[in-house]
C-alpha cells in the first residue's frame, strides 16, 4: 500500500476531513476509487480499513469517504494514513517523462564512477525536498563513512535513474557521505 496522505481533523457537519497531501498526484483522488485507512505504521493488511472516495476538494485538501457522513465518524479517522494499492495509483497517476512512483525507486543501487554506494531504503520529504535515504554498502561502512546518508533528489546530485537496470547514478553523492 501506498502512501496518499495524512487525515488531519474533520470539517463541517457531513463528514468531511482535511487530507494533508503526502503524493504528488491529486488527480488520482477521484469519486468512486477505493482507498485504505489505517495508522501510518501499519504493518498488517488487517489493520487497514477500505473506503470508497465521494469526492475530493483539491483546493481546500477536503477529502469525502462514502460511508463517513457526520464529524463523529470523521474524527475516528483522524491522524490515521490514507493508502492506496501499488496498483491502482499506477492506473490512475499518469507519469511524464523522468517522472517515477517513489516505490519504484526503493532498492535501486546508488552508484557514483562505477562505485556502488548503497541503496535506496527509503524516500523522505523535508521541507518540499525529497531526499533519497540511503543505505551504504558494507565495504564503506567498513571504511568508517555512515551506515546511512541522504541525497537530495536534484540534479546536482541525480545524474540518471534507471529503472531497468535498478540504479541511480550521482554525482557528488559521495562527497555527501563522507562528510556525514
Amino acid at each position: 500500500m501506498l502512501l496518499v496522505g495524512r487525515i488531519g481533523k474533520s470539517v463541517g457537519l457531513n463528514g468531511g476531513l482535511k487530507l494533508h497531501l503526502e503524493s504528488d498526484f491529486p488527480e488520482c483522488l477521484k469519486k468512486g476509487v477505493k482507498v485504505s485507512v489505517a495508522p501510518l505504521n501499519a504493518f498488517s493488511h488487517a489493520s487497514f480499513k477500505d473506503y470508497v472516495i465521494h469526492s475530493y476538494e483539491h483546493a481546500k485538501n477536503l477529502l469525502f469517504l462514502e460511508t463517513i457522513n457526520t464529524p463523529e465518524m470523521a474524527r475516528e479517522l483522524t491522524n490515521l494514513g490514507l493508502f492506496m494499492s501499488e496498483t491502482e495509483s499506477k492506473k490512475l497517476c499518469v507519469l511524464k517523462e523522468g517522472e517515477f512512483f517513489y516505490c519504484d525507486l526503493i532498492g535501486l543501487s546508488v552508484v557514483e564512477e562505477n562505485e556502488i554506494l548503497g541503496k535506496v531504503i527509503e524516500i523522505q520529504r523535508i521541507s518540499h525536498i525529497d531526499y533519497f535515504m540511503v543505505e551504504t554498502t558494507l565495504n564503506l561502512v567498513e571504511k568508517g563513512l555512515a551506515k546511512i546518508f541522504l541525497i537530495p533528489y536534484r540534479d546536482f546530485y541525480i545524474k540518471e535513474i534507471l529503472l531497468q537496470d535498478k540504479k541511480i547514478t550521482t554525482n557528488n553523492a559521495k562527497t555527501l557521505l563522507e562528510n556525514s
